[in-house]
């Protein structure tokens, strides 16, 4: 199944794809935040920080129609697991050493051709140039942006040893995310890993 799900009695859902949803429109992302308060936000992920910034911008939207403590939140993120951080970190140079300049290339002038808001915030965190070594794009403690050097949307990456990716989740649950949108590259092979070595790590 390309597609699985698991949900946890602490309202935790996580759920596991290698489809990629559109992220907000740039003339657009200000209404869809106002939109957001009546539901749940889901924006592509972002470092920690600045997602704690989102978290906090469309509370307080919320706030003006008295739904501040009933929205939720989720997140989109690309996950790399393997048994220790160096060995994920090897997969996401071995990542991007394979990528060819033209397949980059392709893929960043496409970019820039999107009218988004979402779009533009992943190519801040990596300018669209391919970097010698591939932790030079760890924006934030196992948060990689090069993972948008090489395919369209969500560009962010959680790379480590389970424990540290567990963490990276754990860390986007307490500033208030509740929904994960996971993918990984080969699909199958990492939602197994997920599935085996770090949800049994996690508050489910």
């Amino acid at each position: 199944d390309r597609h699985s799900r698991a949900t946890s009695s602490k309202g935790l859902l996580f759920q596991f794809t290698d489809r990629s949803v559109p992220g907000g429109r740039r003339a657009g992302s200000t209404m869809r935040r106002e939109i957001s308060v009546r539901g749940r936000p889901l924006p592509w992920g972002q470092p920690p920080p600045q997602t704690a910034a989102t978290i906090a911008d469309v509370r307080a939207r919320a706030a003006r129609y008295g739904r501040q403590q009933a929205i939720g939140f989720g997140i989109r993120l690309n996950l790399i697991v393997r048994d220790t951080d160096d060995d994920a970190w090897a997969a996401a140079q071995e990542m991007l050493d394979s990528a060819s300049d033209d397949t980059i290339a392709r893929v960043q002038a496409n970019n820039t051709k999107q009218d988004a808001v979402g779009q533009d915030r992943q190519t801040a965190l990596h300018g669209g140039v391919r970097p010698r070594r591939a932790r030079d794009l760890e924006v934030y403690p196992n948060i990689w942006s090069g993972f948008g050097l090489l395919r369209h949307g969500p560009g962010i990456a959680v790379v480590g040893s389970p424990r540290s990716v567990a963490d990276r989740l754990i860390e986007y649950h307490r500033l208030g995310v509740e929904s994960f949108i996971v993918s990984g590259n080969p699909l199958l092979e990492e939602a197994h890993r997920f599935a085996d070595q770090v949800m049994p790590l996690l508050p489910l």
